[in-house]
């Protein structure tokens, strides 16, 4: 009887070790899986402040995209405007000579672009009409 006692004190206390001994690993493996876990959240935290910052700088760069066009918009229509003022000024400056030639051949005097058939003369400051 007392053996028998014994032997399963023995058993029992071989089972409490064993059991000591699993719950330690059990213990350990799950501080592993926490330091891992922990691990990943902080991966997963990086990208997506990575993402995010990939994010703020992508919508910088469409703000600017979109000013640049805007800007460039805003020369195009500057440019067609001093297109049709030079067309209109290049168009009056026609008419004025045009006119002037005509009021010149009528009084009987000749008009030319080319300054050297120019009557005037710079040395005296007159003209010869």
């Amino acid at each position: 009887d007392a053996e028998e006692a014994s032997r399963r004190r023995d058993a029992a206390a071989r089972a409490v070790e064993q059991a000591r001994g699993q719950e330690g690993r059990l213990a350990d493996e799950l501080d592993k899986i926490r330091r891992a876990a922990n691990e990943k959240e902080m991966q997963a935290k990086a990208r997506e402040e990575e993402f995010l910052e990939q994010q703020r700088q992508r919508q910088q760069v469409t703000a600017n995209e979109r000013a640049l066009v805007e800007q460039e918009l805003r020369l195009r229509e500057q440019r067609d405007t001093l297109e049709q003022k030079e067309g209109k000024l290049k168009n009056e400056a026609g008419a004025f000579l045009a006119g002037l030639r005509s009021t010149l051949q009528s009084q009987g005097r000749a008009y030319s672009r080319d300054p050297s058939v120019s009557t005037y003369d710079y040395r005296r400051g007159t003209s010869g009409y």
